[in-house]
């Protein structure tokens, strides 16, 4: 059971690009539980997330006794980091700005790529926790890379919505 919370179902034992698998599932997840639920209560539930998933992942990690401290079949972090990227859009839906079908699209597609962009290239601070050896800096580096995402994305949405 927990390894198919880890892996998102198996999804991170993908033999090609598990984290982008987990990140655009993350885009799918997040599409479905937006409209079902209000904006304050899909940050807690990003937060809860996080919680919960360090929990989990420490469980996993020494269920597998040794080996890597970030094994590449764990994707519940990209997800949780793409979450974080798409917060802004939640300052949309708070504001009650109704987005079209070509805006929705084109921030979450942005903001996909810029927190892939982030999880690969790990610039610093990202590579500092990546380089922890902790079950925390499994989720953590992904939260910071989700969090790099989401400042560009806010002034992105800033600049063409809000000026």
């Amino acid at each position: 059971m927990v390894k198919l919370y880890v892996t998102l179902l198996g999804l991170g034992l993908a033999p090609f690009a598990p984290g982008t698998l987990g990140s655009l599932a993350g885009i799918l997840l997040w599409l479905i539980i937006r409209e079902v639920i209000s904006p304050g209560a899909m940050l807690f539930t990003v937060v809860f997330l996080f919680f919960f998933s360090w929990i989990i992942t420490e469980n996993y990690i020494k269920q597998k006794k040794g080996g890597e401290h970030d094994p590449s079949e764990v994707i519940i972090d990209e997800l949780i980091g793409q979450w974080i990227s798409l917060i802004p859009i939640l300052y949309l839906d708070y504001m009650l700005y109704t987005m079209s079908i070509n805006e929705t699209i084109t921030i979450m597609l942005l903001s996909f790529l810029l927190f892939r962009f982030f999880d690969i290239f790990k610039p610093w601070p990202i590579s500092f926790f990546d380089n922890q050896e902790n079950s925390f800096s499994v989720l953590f580096d992904d939260v910071v890379a989700g969090f790099f995402s989401a400042i560009f994305v806010s002034g992105y949405i800033s600049w063409i919505y809000l000026l």
